[in-house]
């Protein structure tokens, strides 16, 4: 199995690779038309948590946390899809990087793993990030990444600038999906 996932990730798989895939669950049929268009997927060029970051007040790490445990709920109300397709949706329009904001909101978010779990919470932190930037009219991408044997992660960036993680962390995953 380990060799169609590759197979199906790093080139155009067969149609035997396709049926392994689809026997076991790991994809499924879709018709073109229900994919939405996604820009190329910018491989990160930079961390802002790599380098040293801004201070975060206060209430910008309470506002980090509000929006993640407000993620959290989300999900295990509405599922993953349903999130997605508000995420695009909910995109902003003539949105811009304001660098200052996103070393703010990265700030506040690394502090706010302080005092909230982030063990197994990319999907959580992601979502709300993302969220929180495009309030501030900042259009991230969610970005999700798999690894063999199967692991999966995901992350927001901006262009090639990771907000969420260190590059090591990131350059181990193979990513497969942006919103």
């Amino acid at each position: 199995m380990h060799s169609a996932f590759d197979s199906f990730l790093n080139e155009a798989p067969s149609d035997h690779t396709l049926s392994q895939l689809l026997a076991v669950g790991l994809i499924c049929p879709v018709h073109a038309e229900a994919v939405p268009a996604h820009a190329a997927l910018t491989h990160p060029a930079t961390s802002l948590v790599d380098g040293p970051l801004l201070a975060a007040s206060m209430p910008q790490i309470l506002r980090a946390i509000w929006m993640q445990r407000r993620a959290r709920a989300e999900l295990r109300r509405d599922g993953i899809v349903d999130i997605v397709a508000r995420l695009e949706r909910d995109r902003p329009g003539n949105a811009s990087y304001n660098e200052r904001l996103g070393q703010n909101i990265a700030a506040a978010f690394l502090r706010s793993m302080r005092l909230v779990s982030a063990a197994d919470q990319c999907l959580v932190r992601g979502i709300a990030m993302k969220r929180l930037l495009a309030q501030r009219g900042c259009d991230a991408s969610l970005v999700f990444g798999v690894t063999m044997p199967f692991s999966a992660h995901c992350w927001v960036q901006i262009g090639d600038v990771v907000l969420t993680d260190t590059l090591d962390i990131i350059r181990r995953y193979q990513p497969i999906f942006s919103v």
